[in-house]
């Protein structure tokens, strides 16, 4: 993918059920695949009730 994508981990998604243009979508506070942590998300985006 592009070189300025961060990608989840994908044990800290809700069942990787949910995918944006192909990839797993992550949440505010999910850990990215090299242990940062997101810090912030679209505000009008829901995932899960979350």
């Amino acid at each position: 993918g592009p070189a300025n994508v961060i990608l989840p981990n994908p044990a800290g998604l809700a069942g990787g059920q949910v995918l944006i243009g192909g990839l797993p979508a992550a949440r505010a506070r999910d850990k990215t695949a090299c242990g940062a942590m997101i810090l912030t998300g679209a505000p009008n985006v829901l995932i899960g009730g979350v």
